[in-house]
């Protein structure tokens, strides 16, 4: 019966997760910000979203009989989420420049509670939780790799979307991580690289997979430093 309720449990989880993926898509054809409440609502919407999925990947073993569809759900969520701060980053732009023509009269604007601000803060926590799943999906050994392939990426993606939001974003902390990702994947492949003896031959797709890693978390630290080279050398 305990088997039975767990099951039950996570088809609940999985159809929630897929239910909330392609809520984005709908609330993406609205424009949510036209209106002070319904900017919050979808703000506190993808706060719980973030906090949901990571919770699933602080308990990935619990789920392992549905891992396989239930990371895919997370995995959907996490890109419908950069989605929909793509398609409404041009009002970001917008409200920057307002801010930057205005002067005080923008800041003013600001401190009111334009519905912007919710939107800036969306991406803001995109930014830190993303890095945190990334961080997560890195510890549990290589059996999250599409988790983490889709978190750095989405983390990478919102930091393009414009560099004024740098203000709310800890950009040294981002590349420490990062930089503290590549250092465990290069102890690792020594490990592994010095583990082999001298006469055995190992395959170029071998050395490929060893070192894959650091490649990839190398080049998500200089596309970082790329973007924000004043804040990265702090």
């Amino acid at each position: 019966q305990e088997e039975e309720h767990s099951n039950v449990f996570f088809q609940l989880l999985l159809d929630y997760l897929r239910f909330s993926a392609s809520s984005y898509t709908a609330i993406g054809k609205i424009c949510f910000m036209s209106d002070e409440a319904s900017a919050v609502t979808v703000h506190k919407f993808v706060s719980e979203q973030l906090n949901l999925i990571t919770d699933v990947i602080l308990n990935a073993k619990g789920v392992e009989s549905f891992s396989t569809e239930i990371f895919k759900a997370v995995q959907a969520v996490i890109d419908s989420i950069v989605r929909l701060c793509k398609e409404y980053s041009p009002a970001v732009n917008q409200w920057i420049n307002e801010i930057k023509t205005n002067g005080n009269e923008g800041i003013a604007r600001m401190e009111e509670g334009n519905t912007v601000c919710n939107l800036v803060s969306i991406i803001t926590l995109g930014v830190k939780s993303l890095s945190e799943l990334g961080m997560l999906a890195a510890r549990d050994g290589g059996n999250l790799v599409t988790i983490l392939n889709t978190s750095w990426k989405g983390v990478i993606t919102l930091l393009q979307i414009d560099k004024q939001m740098v203000s709310e974003v800890d950009i040294g902390e981002i590349i420490l991580k990062l930089i503290s990702l590549i250092k465990e994947s290069l102890r690792f492949a020594a490990e592994a690289w010095s583990s082999c003896s001298v006469k055995e031959n190992v395959s170029a797709t071998e050395a490929r997979r060893v070192f894959l890693p650091v490649k990839f978390y190398l080049i998500n630290a200089v596309k970082v430093v790329a973007l924000f080279p004043s804040q990265s050398s702090l």
